[in-house]
């Protein structure tokens, strides 16, 4: 679970194919996490809304187990600046906006 107040926004361009990537997915979902899918997105942009501040993750990682632990990847953490934030999250939803896009959750059974 994330922490209380924490909401977590992710778009990614591709599904997972690996099994263990898979898991990792439903992990996030499971604990609170919002993924959604566009194949037309590259970019690899995560934000995050706490109660007391604001975070922006921009990096060069997919969003797999290997992309995050394994290869030699780069990013930034931007967690100061609210202007950078806003600028982030209007993006964030002018994509989620799009028809293209479709959430990933688990599925009924």
């Amino acid at each position: 679970m994330l922490a209380r107040g924490t909401r977590v926004t992710i778009i990614v361009g591709g599904l997972p194919k690996k099994e263990k990537d898979r898991k990792f997915f439903l992990k996030l979902l499971d604990r609170g996490a919002k993924i959604y899918y566009n194949k037309r997105v590259h970019v690899k942009l995560i934000i995050v809304n706490r109660r007391s501040h604001q975070e922006v993750l921009l990096m060069t990682a997919n969003l797999t187990r290997t992309g995050l632990y394994r290869n030699h990847e780069a990013g930034i953490l931007i967690s100061s600046d609210r202007n950078f934030y806003n600028k982030a999250e209007k993006f964030i939803i002018e994509i989620l906006k799009s028809p293209a896009t479709r959430p990933l959750g688990r599925r009924r059974r």
